[in-house]
């Protein structure tokens, strides 16, 4: 494969652990959210700057497109001035796409957090329905995040918290994009707490399900689907889900697996969880263990290609640098292969941040930083032939 790249402005780094953790989590659920496609040069036009005050600061997600072109996003601070001491709790957006072409954008911000019981900062990509309800999660606010709705009316919006994740066996920080099935159930993974352990000793995480009620305002109900050992099952879930076939859904974990000087809490693996066929449990079953160096460790920002392949970053110990880009292609025989398509150079002082597909199989991606630039790179991965 061959790639190019193009430097653009970046900032430094955060600092402090949680703070790491956050800037990773962000990297990691871009991928399998945002959309791409082929394009020559382009003209970026700003469609809103935000002021840091009621309509928000730090829009740290991908936005959501309705069937209209409208947008729909968060951002992690701004709105309520009282919250979070002084910075805000964050904001929900709309951004109304020009009815004629050229034609002027309009911001609307539907909802701005306050910190209580609706929780606060927003970090995912939000989820939309079939009905144009958006659904997204928490990270702060409340004792280990939330999951709301949002029934989008302009400055009459209405959100609804649906669930409140507890900090202990069902999960904390679920920083993962929502998956929505065809029944309208939604699926979270959460990088804490579940069973003790893993990174920080805060726990190694968990997959639940939340399903709508049967009557209308009834309450959800809260299913925790699997919950994470930290050992060869993996722990800490890294990337947004990926649904598959047959009610699957592929992950990557930052931690369990193997374990190594480089790698003391296990250098994470891919899985994949399935719904039981006729009653009983969902069962965990690991597609691929990171070896460590060559192999490459702690795997995120999983995407899928139409044959069902899965794609996905390497942030330390690859062959010939620290990152490195993999396939995961399943077999007749039920494995899956792994091989390694692009390795990055050494210059590479930060990982990839995400990756997603355009047109003809071609892959796109940013980079934080670079040790020779420190500015950033986009990139695309072109397939051979």
């Amino acid at each position: 494969m061959t790639i190019t790249k193009e430097v653009i402005p970046s900032s430094e780094p955060h600092k402090s652990d949680r703070e790491k953790i956050f800037r990773f989590a962000m990297a990691l659920l871009f991928a399998t959210f945002l959309l791409g496609s082929p394009c020559a040069a382009q003209t970026v036009t700003g469609l809103h700057i935000f002021t840091g005050g009621s309509d928000g600061a730090g829009p740290a997600a991908p936005v959501t497109a309705d069937q209209k072109g409208n947008l729909f996003g968060t951002t992690w601070n701004g709105g309520l001035q009282s919250c979070d001491g002084g910075a805000g709790c964050g904001t929900i957006f709309k951004e109304t796409a020009p009815s004629t072409s050229g034609g002027k954008w309009i911001f609307t911000r539907l909802y701005e957090f306050t910190g209580g019981n609706d929780g606060c900062c927003n970090s995912s990509t939000l989820a939309i329905d079939r009905e144009g309800r958006l659904y997204g999660v928490t990270n702060g606010g409340l004792p280990g995040g939330s999951v709301f709705q949002l029934t989008p009316r302009g400055s009459k919006s209405t959100l609804r918290l649906l669930y409140t994740f507890s900090n202990k066996a069902d999960g904390d920080f679920p920083f993962t994009p929502l998956v929505i099935d065809k029944s309208g159930a939604l699926y979270s993974a959460s990088f804490y707490w579940g069973l003790p352990g893993c990174l920080y000793n805060d726990g190694c995480g968990t997959i639940v399900r939340l399903v709508p009620p049967m009557r209308k305002g009834g309450a959800w109900t809260e299913k925790t689907l699997y919950q994470f050992r930290g050992g060869t099952d993996g722990g800490n879930p890294s990337s947004a889900l990926v649904p598959g076939s047959n009610g699957i859904l592929y992950g990557s974990t930052a931690s369990g697996g193997r374990v190594t000087q480089n790698c003391p809490n296990g250098c994470g693996v891919v899985f994949e969880v399935a719904p039981p066929r006729s009653g009983g449990r969902w069962t965990e079953r690991v597609l691929y263990t990171f070896q460590d160096a060559p192999d490459g460790a702690f795997p995120y920002a999983l995407v899928a290609d139409k044959s069902g392949a899965l794609y996905g970053l390497a942030c330390c110990h690859g062959r010939s640098s620290e990152n490195n880009i993999f396939k995961l292609t399943p077999q007749k025989n039920g494995t899956w292969h792994k091989t390694v398509i692009h390795d990055f150079s050494n210059s590479s002082a930060y990982p990839p941040s995400y990756i997603i597909f355009g047109g003809n199989g071609i892959l796109y991606g940013t980079i934080f930083g670079d040790i020779d630039l420190d500015a950033g790179q986009v990139f695309q991965l072109t397939p051979p032939g």
